[in-house]
């Protein structure tokens, strides 16, 4: 439960990072709007977190791996 939790606290902050600095802000809001629409049904449906996580993983990994990206080659550039 610890891996998993810090997995997570990775993956949403990488995340973060790539939704900061995504060049495309229409994809952005589209994917925040998924994002919360998925999130409002699901609280209302179902209110077990491993049922949104189909929904919820592939824009993570997407935006987090672009977010670990752009920050971890702009150290190593250095």
């Amino acid at each position: 439960m610890i891996g998993v939790g810090a997995f997570y606290t990775l993956l949403f902050a990488a995340a973060a990072a790539g939704f900061i600095s995504a060049p495309r802000p229409g994809v952005r809001a589209f994917t925040l709007s998924v994002l919360a629409i998925s999130m409002a049904a699901h609280v209302v449906l179902l209110v077990v977190w491993r049922f949104r996580v189909p929904y919820w993983d592939p824009p993570l990994l997407l935006y987090g791996a672009f977010g670990a990206g752009v920050t971890l080659l702009e150290r190593w550039k250095r």
